[in-house]
């Protein structure tokens, strides 16, 4: 469940903003994809974009040192992906504080 599922909702969030315009994207193909994605309907377009991107081949990434890009519906999967790479990085991490 979702928190603005829950029953508390409305008594707990007295206003609510409303996001409409995307300001980290300029591909208009890419935006509509993400939203989509978002909302749970792709149309079969997107999804046919998103198996062209699929990579067929796994060895590119080694030959090309290019990672690819996955998308994930929750942070907590993202951060997972993050630390993964992170950890496979060849150097000593650095914290600058």
């Amino acid at each position: 469940k979702f928190a603005f599922e829950a029953d508390v909702w409305d008594e707990a969030v007295q206003n609510i903003v409303e996001l409409k315009r995307v300001m980290r994207q300029g591909d208009t193909s890419f935006v509509r994809i993400l939203n989509e994605l978002r909302w749970g309907n792709i149309s079969a377009a997107s999804y046919r974009a998103l198996i062209n991107c699929q990579n067929q081949d796994p060895a590119k990434e080694a030959r090309d040192g290019v990672a690819e890009t996955k998308l994930h519906p929750y942070n907590v999967n993202v951060r997972a992906e993050n630390e993964k790479r992170m950890n496979q990085l060849p150097a000593e991490s650095h914290a600058f504080l």
